[in-house]
């Protein structure tokens, strides 16, 4: 098999099916016994950086600053709950409530209305290499008519503004910083 052996002792339930780790590009994959890839964490500041299957923060960083995921020497610690945030709201210092982190359920005909927190790019289809319509800049409310998971893992909701209909995913990673690009509401933020 592939991969090195993991021991997820004291990781709490989200990590109980974690039996080995692989390096992959940019961080490295959690997988079950049968070698599945479980969680994928990607490298940050400070660690590495994911969700497992119910969309909970994981967060993998060197213990005690010695050996870790840069140097391939076994020594992690695990912490699903580390202090800071492992989602920012837009490019503030602030936390991303739980509710928002991901995006709004909408039933076929529904629709909600978000405030972009981080100027975000409304683009041609939901994908981030997809050609960009427009630019939304902060505070702009918005209005959302389907919202959906792709196979990438990532969240896109189709919206409009100004004009245009496209798609703006629900968190973005720049720098090793996780945020949302909108809130699921228009009130203050």
């Amino acid at each position: 098999m592939g991969g090195n052996r993991a021991n997820p002792r004291g990781c709490g339930a989200a990590l109980a099916n974690v039996s080995r780790w692989q390096e992959r590009r940019g961080g490295i994959s959690l997988n079950d016994i049968s070698d599945r890839p479980l969680i994928v964490l990607r490298a940050g500041r400070g660690g590495l950086s994911g969700t497992d299957e119910a969309g909970r923060p994981i967060r993998l960083s060197a213990a005690g600053g010695q050996g870790g995921y840069a140097t391939g020497q076994p020594s992690f610690g695990w912490s699903p709950f580390s202090p800071g945030c492992s989602v920012y709201y837009g490019q503030s210092e602030r936390c991303a409530e739980t509710w928002d982190m991901t995006a709004p359920r909408l039933a076929p005909g529904q629709t909600a209305t978000v405030r972009i927190v981080y100027p975000a790019n409304l683009r041609q289809s939901p994908s981030l290499g997809a050609r960009i319509l427009a630019l939304i800049p902060v505070d702009a409310c918005i209005i959302a008519d389907s919202c959906a998971r792709q196979g990438d893992g990532a969240q896109w909701c189709r919206m409009h503004w100004s004009g245009f209909t496209g798609y703006v995913v629900k968190t973005f990673e720049r720098d090793g910083r996780r945020q949302i690009l909108f809130s699921n509401g228009c009130g203050p933020g």
